[in-house]
């Protein structure tokens, strides 16, 4: 009877999942977005991963279109079809099946640089991540997200499931010390997010400071060099700025770099906060955290007004 009863439950679930079914990014785009890329050349962030449910790989698909060009492949760890070992640098080649040039995102570039972006118009992303921080294709998508934002060029994502769905949140939140392309963001172990949401949160922190960054740079206090960060001006002209931001010139790159990264590990504790419930105990430790670090920033930063 308990066995009758099991394959029962098992039956009206498998028959529930088939009239439930979630559909993918790849599959929505393809069904009501196709405008976006028709007439452009596209660039595609994809492994083995980036397939339909009727097994067709995102690739070859645009691929068949007449009105859109796929003019390069962008290749993550394990490489374009998934046949590369783990944590095995991977060289430039060419797509066996399509013969599109594919460039590697996992050797000695990571990010894509100028020169690989040039023939592109909207750059796609469509790759299945497992809901773990150390997993290094949501930091190719990071990557990808930041060289598309400094050419001007559109990124899309299309979007998949968490695997281990978004309710299990689990694991340290990473510390801006241990930064590296296993982990670039504060963010938990598993972080219960889809790639998409992640380009989002990802986003937000990469707006406000690219605006904060161009700012400076038509002060004279920061100059952008492409591929090496940003770097205080040897030649800058104090006349031109204003009395209450002086004070920025002197600091050290590490001083700035502490401030971001604490910001945004406010803003993910903030999140994590509102997604669920904390005691009291916890509202006053994290009271406690954020009078702290703004004590520690005003002699730093001081509130900056400008004219």
């Amino acid at each position: 009877m308990k066995k009758l009863i099991m394959l029962t439950t098992l039956l009206l679930n498998l028959a529930f999942s088939q009239t439930t079914r979630v559909k993918t990014g790849a599959e929505v785009f393809l069904e009501r977005y196709l405008e976006i890329v028709k007439g452009k050349k596209i660039g595609i962030v994809t492994n083995h991963t980036g397939v339909l449910p009727d097994g067709r790989h995102i690739v070859d698909v645009l691929n068949s279109m007449q009105d859109v060009k796929v003019v390069a492949l962008f290749g993550p760890e394990h490489g374009i079809r998934g046949e590369v070992p783990d944590g095995k640098s991977i060289s430039h080649g060419v797509d066996t099946k399509t013969g599109i040039k594919v460039y590697s995102l996992y050797g000695e570039v990571k990010k894509p640089i100028p020169e690989m972006l040039k023939d592109i118009d909207i750059l796609i992303f469509d790759i299945q991540d497992v809901g773990a921080r150390f997993y290094t294709y949501i930091s190719t998508m990071s990557y990808c997200m930041e060289a598309c934002a400094e050419l001007g060029k559109k990124f899309i994502v299309l979007d998949k499931p968490n695997p281990i769905r978004g309710v299990y949140i689990d694991g340290p939140v990473l510390e801006p010390k241990f930064r590296s392309f296993v982990g670039l963001h504060p963010i938990p172990v598993a972080h219960g997010m889809t790639v998409g949401e992640l380009a989002k949160m990802f986003n937000v922190s990469r707006v406000v400071v690219r605006e904060a960054i161009s700012g400076l740079a038509l002060l004279g206090i920061v100059q952008k060099k492409w591929g090496k960060g940003n770097y205080i001006s040897d030649d800058i002209n104090l006349s031109l700025i204003h009395n209450s931001i002086k004070h920025l010139v002197v600091l050290k790159e590490q001083e700035i770099m502490d401030v971001l990264e604490a910001r945004m590990a406010v803003e993910c504790e903030l999140v994590s906060l509102a997604a669920k419930r904390r005691t009291e105990e916890d509202l006053f430790k994290l009271k406690t955290a954020l009078d702290n670090y703004l004590k520690g920033t005003r002699g730093t930063l001081r509130k900056l007004e400008l004219d």
